[in-house]
């Protein structure tokens, strides 16, 4: 920056710290040098005793700050940012946490990756101590959840097999079956598993061993259908015999015939049930999956005959 006075011999001081120029000052002899933005004072000695007026003005230096790519957003995976400045020989600095870089920063050599939400900020240092401009950007990582198959909720009549796929790769999958939040102390899924009553799957990812992916929680409902009845009502004569079954490999099925609902404190069913009392009777059977699921109940109502007949028939053959 060029300093001028009309007067003839005069000395021209200056200053480019905003205080007030003196003889103490640096005496201007060649054009100041601005590399940075200044507020440049300056005024005139006349014949060693007598101060001109001043004269001030501030100069705005705006260099261009470094470009940071991607543009900053919502990302579901990890990013790769690169880091890139127009001007020769500036050491460009970054910080991850949203704070103005400085020398005492980490210089920026190669791309990098990101793998959780930070702030980029970034600006370079040019020769002489001049700094650019800053640039910020804001990258959002929000991993995906887990996905689940079956998608479906149910209900299922029977056990079902619930297989658990990362959407990160190289991803560490936790679960639970109770609905909490998993954790490193959770479940790991390495392998299918299966669900044998009403059960609340929730899963999550940790990637890179220190990121949590979304949760995903899926409701599973088991409801076991009632065991079949074969006959499963009718009219019989006394010694009418009735199978249970059940669709579960190694269900235990439990009855009774007196319409009360089984436990496991009823008959245990192992063979046809013979019904050998003459009139009404009411079958109820379920099942017991696993030793600790019920199924639904099933009811079958039998009217037995014969029995009762046969006898008073013999007592009247006796009395003639």
């Amino acid at each position: 920056m060029t300093i001028t006075n009309s007067t003839p011999g005069v000395a021209i001081y200056y200053t480019t710290d905003g205080s007030e120029p003196t003889t103490l000052s640096t005496l201007y002899t060649a054009p100041v040098p601005i590399d940075a933005t200044t507020t440049l004072r300056s005024r005139a000695l006349v014949h060693g005793r007598v101060w001109t007026p001043e004269k001030s003005a501030t100069y705005t230096i705006n260099l261009t700050a470094p470009v940071i790519s991607p543009a900053g957003g919502s990302y579901s995976t990890t990013r790769t940012v690169t880091i890139t400045y127009s001007g020769t020989g500036a050491t460009v600095y970054y910080t991850l946490d949203g704070s103005m870089p400085d020398a005492g920063d980490a210089p920026y050599t190669a791309p990098f990756s990101i793998d959780q939400t930070v702030t980029v900020q970034a600006r370079a240092l040019l020769a002489g101590g001049l700094w650019s401009g800053t640039r910020t950007v804001l990258f959002e990582i929000h991993f995906a959840a887990p996905i689940f198959v079956p998608s479906s909720g149910g209900p299922y009549s029977k056990p079902t097999t619930v297989t658990i796929t990362s959407s990160t790769h190289g991803s560490a999958i936790y679960y639970t079956t109770d609905g909490s939040e998993p954790t490193t102390s959770s479940i790991r899924y390495t392998a299918p598993f299966s669900v044998d009553q009403t059960t609340t799957v929730k899963a999550r990812e940790l990637i890179n061993g220190h990121v949590w992916g979304a949760a995903k929680t899926m409701l599973y409902k088991i409801a076991y259908a009632a065991p079949t009845l074969t006959p499963s009502s009718g009219t019989y004569a006394v010694g009418k015999t009735v199978t249970i079954t059940h669709t579960v490999s190694g269900a235990q099925i439990y009855y009774t015939v007196n319409g009360a609902e089984p436990t496991t404190s009823s008959a245990l069913y192992s063979s046809p049930v013979v019904l050998n009392a003459a009139g009404p009777v009411t079958l109820k059977a379920r099942a017991l999956i696993h030793g600790q699921v019920w199924s639904a109940t099933k009811s079958g109502t039998y009217t037995i005959t014969g029995g009762a007949s046969i006898t008073f028939a013999g007592l009247v053959g006796r009395l003639r």
